[in-house]
């Protein structure tokens, strides 16, 4: 009994500390810390390549990051509209939202986006709650909606805690 007991005290925080894993497209589970600054002028697409601009207009206790196939590219504050952006290859790619605070963590969304040459994609990562458990969401939004929100937001710069 006294081993049992000695096994669970040890244990026992090892597996309260242990990071969730999280479905692919996700990395694994973190917390990102942001600060957001004056945005500058969005840089022009390059030919062969596809801008994503991920947005958060909507505001709540979480930071919502956003992986694509597996790598963490970028992560929005809870408290202020803004966004990021990188510059994506052709192609397609899945995308997952995800954010927790303290010991709550919200269920991660998922997207799928085919990337094209040239062009730029508005995507939104924001979060859902129910009575039962938070959502992270991920959704392409209409350019004129996604050019707005981008004029109103500061430049998230994030970095993974």
């Amino acid at each position: 009994m006294k081993r049992l007991l000695s096994a669970i005290l040890v244990l026992f925080p090892m597996l309260m500390f242990a990071q969730e894993k999280l479905p692919y497209p996700c990395g694994a589970a973190t917390k990102f810390e942001v600060k957001t600054e004056r945005s500058l002028p969005l840089p022009s697409v390059p030919p062969d390549k596809g801008m994503v601009i991920v947005v958060r207009e909507r505001t709540m206790l979480f930071n919502i990051g956003v992986a694509i196939d597996g790598k963490w590219v970028g992560a929005t504050r809870k408290d202020e509209p803004n966004f990021f952006y990188l510059f994506l290859d052709p192609g397609q790619y899945k995308l997952c939202a995800y954010g927790a605070i303290g010991h709550s963590n919200l269920i991660p969304g998922f997207l799928t986006l085919n990337v094209e040459p040239n062009k730029t994609y508005y995507v939104e990562a924001n979060y859902l709650s129910d009575w039962k458990k938070g959502r992270a969401t991920v959704t392409v939004l209409d350019p004129e909606e996604g050019s707005q929100l981008v004029k109103r937001g500061y430049l998230a710069v994030w970095k993974q805690q």
